[in-house]
């Protein structure tokens, strides 16, 4: 029983091989490259700039200012597109351009010349692009010579990767993206080290977007942003001066629209956003708006409105609140009439943060707008402070 047993055993293990030698076989056949690539295309570039400066002397008898710059470029620039296994698992797009660059400058009779290479790229790649969360990746790098009236060309490098993530939904779709942005910018290589300037600006910047589409009457639309930005510039040969500045910022925004009645003749609108900056100086504000529209006939709508602001300015402060009401009557095609009142008021607050503040200052005016004049009178006068912030 168990020798019969071990022959089964043995004839189904030799039925697995062969079974799997014959898939094996097929799949030589049929077999995938892991890569493939359209045929490259590409060209020859061949570009020669120059430019001449002349400044007027101020007073007479100097010699003028006088720069010339001569820019030669000799490069190739290649692209292509392809994919990895297969066109839905990731698709590429390669670009790139490589060369030469000589640069020739003339300031007041002395030249100087500096040679460099050039090596831009452009890569972005496609993941899952038939499925409802496709990923996008990407890095670019580009070079520039920007030209300056009365002074020598800038040199601009610019860097730049970053991710992106849809998700794809009849409802609330939403695109996630997380950027770095680097851009160097100097004077011209020929001017390096002998007092050319040096500025380095890094950006880290992620953004959520969500759009919201519950029908067609009611609609909802979220961004949501974190900027992280760090500028220096140096200042060489002229004691090696270097200046720093870094600015943090986030803010959200909300808008949402809904349309409602029997038929459609109501509209609310509510908007919020909410900043909050952190730099030199510190800004945090919040705003709060809506609006109500009613329509009731094709010629006549009333309006509603309310505003609400919260500021803190590196210290100073204000709270604003804004209530209003509006008729609009059209007569005729070019006559439509409308009719407003507003009543705004508001707190205001000077005065270094943990010290005694100045006593707040309360403003509320009240406009009203006819056939389109208008008049206003103030309830209580705003002090000069209020009307400034106003």
């Amino acid at each position: 029983m168990g020798v019969r047993l071990y022959r089964l055993l043995l004839i189904e293990a030799a039925l697995l091989a062969l079974l799997a030698q014959s898939y094996a076989a097929q799949g030589v056949e049929d077999q995938r490259p892991l890569l493939s690539f359209d045929p490259l295309k590409g060209d020859v570039q061949l570009e020669y700039v120059q430019r001449k400066n002349v400044e007027e002397p101020l007073t007479a008898g100097e010699p003028k200012f006088t720069i010339e710059e001569i820019d030669w470029k000799e490069a190739l620039h290649l692209e292509t597109k392809g994919f990895v296994y297969h066109p839905n698992l990731l698709e590429l797009k390669l670009a790139g351009t490589f060369g030469l660059r000589q640069f020739h400058l003339t300031e007041q009779d002395v030249a100087t010349d500096t040679n460099g290479t050039l090596t831009d790229f452009d890569v972005e790649g496609l993941l899952l692009k038939q499925k409802p969360y496709p990923v996008t990746f990407f890095a670019r790098r580009q070079t520039d010579v920007l030209p300056r009236q009365f002074t020598s060309s800038v040199q601009q490098e610019t860097s730049q990767e970053g991710v992106r993530l849809q998700l794809i939904n009849l409802i609330l779709p939403t695109e996630l993206s997380l950027e770095r942005i680097r851009t160097r910018q100097s004077e011209s290589l020929a001017l390096e080290g002998e007092g050319s300037s040096l500025e380095d600006l890094q950006e880290t910047d992620f953004r959520w977007h969500t759009q919201g589409i519950f029908s067609p009457n009611h609609t909802l639309d979220w961004n949501f942003s974190v900027l992280n930005q760090q500028i220096t510039s140096n200042t060489m040969g002229l004691g090696n001066v270097s200046n720093s500045f870094n600015e943090n910022r986030m803010e959200a925004d909300l808008r949402d629209t809904l349309t409602f009645g029997v038929l459609n003749q109501y509209r609310l609108e509510t908007h919020l956003n909410a900043l909050d900056q952190q730099s030199s100086f510190s800004l945090k504000q919040f705003d709060w708006n809506e609006r109500f529209e009613i329509k009731h006939a094709e010629n006549l709508k009333t309006r509603y409105r309310a505003d609400a602001q919260q500021l803190d300015f590196s210290g100073l402060t204000q709270n604003y609140a804004r209530v209003g009401a509006g008729v609009n009557h059209k007569l005729f095609g070019s006559l439509s009439p409308t009719r407003t009142s507003t009543c705004r008021g508001g707190t205001f607050r000077a005065g270094p943060r943990g010290m005694n503040p100045t006593p707040a200052s309360r403003g509320i005016t009240a406009r009203k707008t006819r056939w389109g004049s208008s008049a206003e009178t103030s309830a209580s006068k705003p002090t000069s402070a209020m009307k400034r912030v106003q």
